[in-house]
């Protein structure tokens, strides 16, 4: 499924809302990315614009959306953003054309009324926009896998997008605090002297998460041909590793090492968002394998990469810098 360029991806557009525009905004009319926010003990769902909470609960009163954008609207508006997952693309799509029709300037609808459906960002509470059913951590980065073997990657990292489950319970959103886990390591790298307290090398991935939509019944695959319309969208991840636990626990992979935490960014950015930021695979070089016929579709070479650079900072330093069309495997 190849999603369109349309209107609401035009640069040029600004909205009504001053910081909507600013150059220094996540939130710019053309992005529009959903979470679910508390205000007092008000628990809904909200569209990001700007410094501002479009609350779609107020907006859906105001009888300005109709038709299939009132439908996601309707299923956004709750406790949790698991309905809008189960909502066809179209609608989702409408939607997302509807809100920056009205918040855009000179777009159609009651200024005054629009107003009113405005909640300041800074007043609200940012929660987990619905409880995970499941989580699995997939190691998409050949470069990361390069560097970690000291030399080549091994045969399984080329074949095919390596992963494991993590833990969905221990999944959080961020702000929430994160406690140093107790657990077993080696006294030193190669030690047989096993020791059991706090954790001593606290670490950290960046990483890029993606939400599905219904997913697939039990045993029934989604081919490549599908695998796209299955991703409702993107947040940030930020994957907490114990690292003494992790390197002396890891016989069958990633466990306690790994599940004690895993951070999520609560806004969830559409693919619909992301469609001007597309961009080729990542080809294979030489003497790698190329593609698998049944992980191969013409359409997820062509665009299956994006262009988005990642960054993150300890202390005001930038630690790490990437980006993501550098990846291995695509997010289908």
């Amino acid at each position: 499924m190849t999603i369109e360029i349309n209107a609401t991806h035009d640069p040029a557009r600004r909205s009504w809302i001053e910081s909507a525009n600013t150059p220094d905004t996540d939130f710019p009319i053309q992005n529009l990315p959903f979470a679910l926010f508390r205000t007092g003990d008000h628990v809904r769902g909200g569209v990001a614009l700007g410094d501002r909470i479009v609350d779609l609960a107020a907006l859906l009163e105001t009888g300005l959306l109709t038709g299939t954008a009132a439908e996601a609207a309707q299923a956004a508006a709750g406790r949790t953003l698991a309905p809008l997952l189960a909502c066809a693309p179209t609608a989702v799509s409408a939607l997302r054309a509807e809100l920056s029709e009205l918040f855009r300037e000179g777009g159609r609808g009651d200024r005054a009324a629009l107003e009113g459906v405005l909640v300041p960002m800074a007043s609200a509470e940012l929660l987990m926009p619905l409880k995970p059913t499941a989580f699995t951590d997939f190691c998409t980065s050949i470069d990361h896998i390069r560097r970690m073997a000291q030399g080549a990657a091994p045969l399984a990292a080329m074949a095919l997008p390596v992963a494991y489950n993590g833990r969905a319970s221990s999944v959080v959103a961020s702000g929430a605090p994160i406690v140093r886990p107790n657990g077993q390591f080696a006294a030193a790298p190669g030690s047989s002297d096993i020791r059991f307290g706090p954790e001593p090398m606290l670490d950290f991935e960046l990483e890029f998460g993606v939400w599905l939509r219904d997913g697939n019944a039990l045993g029934v695959p989604i081919g490549m041909a599908g695998a796209e319309a299955a991703l409702f969208g993107c947040c940030l991840v930020n994957d907490w590793s114990a690292r003494g636990i992790q390197f002396f626990e890891s016989i069958l992979g990633p466990h306690l090492g790994k599940s004690f935490a895993t951070t999520i960014s609560p806004w969830i950015v559409t693919m619909e968002a992301l469609a001007p930021f597309r961009v080729a695979a990542r080809g294979r070089g030489e003497g790698e394998p190329e593609v698998s016929a049944h992980l191969h579709d013409p359409a997820d070479r062509s665009h299956g990469g994006i262009d988005i650079e990642l960054t993150a900072e300890l202390a005001g330093q930038r630690i790490v810098r990437t980006n993501l069309k550098e990846l291995y495997w695509t997010l289908a």
